[in-house]
């Protein structure tokens, strides 16, 4: 890890492995940082092909970046693919960090016009109570970043009763408008959220009994998660909001006591036999979801 404009090394940037060409964050990441002499190793690293996210210590002044082919980037479509062969070892080039600037707003709803009281503005989807990659809105629906590097970023709002959206209101990454964010100086960037399409239905078990289980909507052509719910009530009702129209696939996973279960609707283990819903424009849609025993994994 060096600065990009001295190429002094820099200490305590950390580095997160993530599934090439996906732009993904994993929940609670592994901490792999760099020493006083800038070098980081990266280990128990699977077999396959890689894009790396850096993000230096809390307080730095370098921002965050996808690591890409000569400097850093916010389009993980423009990272630097790794690829890894099992027992190998692989060393990249310098990683050159910028240094950072700030991303500030206020979301509201496009419905009422109050702020998102509730909510995230994030790099990636979350399903944690933690965020990781992103910060909660204030009680006036404000947020503010402060760790981004100079790049211009795709942003995901996730709020209470609204779908979540890219920003520029749409539901996939590729089409997101990118927020540009400058070293030293602030950007103000604002979004009204739509409401979307409300899913619901009732998740049931072999037996037709109400279970509690994980719900995940990704985008059946993208693969992109676009929606994401937990049964808290015990109660086998579900409710969550998405942008429509739009082709989906739903993911369920089931968690018993000491034993995981996971599979697609309609009756599906495996992801390729996964039955696609068309999600409508606007309105209510009902989907009901019959969990089985399927192990997961």
């Amino acid at each position: 890890m060096v600065d990009a404009a001295t190429g002094a090394p820099v200490a305590g940037a950390c580095v997160t492995p993530a599934p090439a060409g996906t732009g993904e964050l994993p929940d609670n990441p592994g901490r792999y940082c760099s020493d006083a002499s800038g070098n980081v190793r990266v280990g128990l690293v699977a077999a396959g092909s890689w894009n790396l996210f850096v993000r230096p210590a809390g307080g730095s002044a370098y921002g965050a970046q996808w690591v890409g082919a000569t400097g850093g980037t916010g389009d993980a479509k423009q990272a630097r693919v790794v690829t890894l062969r099992a027992g190998q070892t692989v060393t990249v080039p310098p990683i050159r960090l910028d240094r950072a600037g700030v991303v500030t707003g206020t979301v509201t709803s496009a419905a009422t016009g109050r702020p998102a009281t509730s909510g995230a503005v994030t790099l990636a989807p979350e399903s944690g109570s933690f965020l990781d990659w992103g910060v909660k809105l204030d009680a006036q629906g404000r947020y503010r970043i402060d760790w981004l590097g100079p790049y211009a970023w795709p942003l995901l709002f996730t709020t209470a009763d609204n779908a979540a959206q890219w920003s520029g209101g749409f539901a996939l990454r590729g089409k997101a408008v990118p927020v540009t964010v400058r070293a030293g100086a602030t950007t103000v960037y604002n979004l009204a959220v739509r409401r979307g399409v409300l899913v619901t239905g009732r998740l049931v078990d072999p037996e037709g009994r109400p279970v509690v289980a994980e719900l995940t909507v990704r985008n059946a052509r993208t693969r992109e998660v676009i929606g994401y719910t937990l049964d808290l009530d015990r109660d086998g009702e579900y409710a969550l909001r998405v942008l429509g129209p739009q082709p989906v696939t739903v993911a369920w996973l089931w968690t018993p006591p000491y034993v995981l279960y996971a599979g697609w609707y309609d009756g599906a283990a495996r992801p390729a036999d996964a039955t696609e819903v068309t999600l409508p424009g606007t309105g209510t849609l009902r989907l009901d979801v019959a969990v089985d025993r399927f192990p997961a994994g």
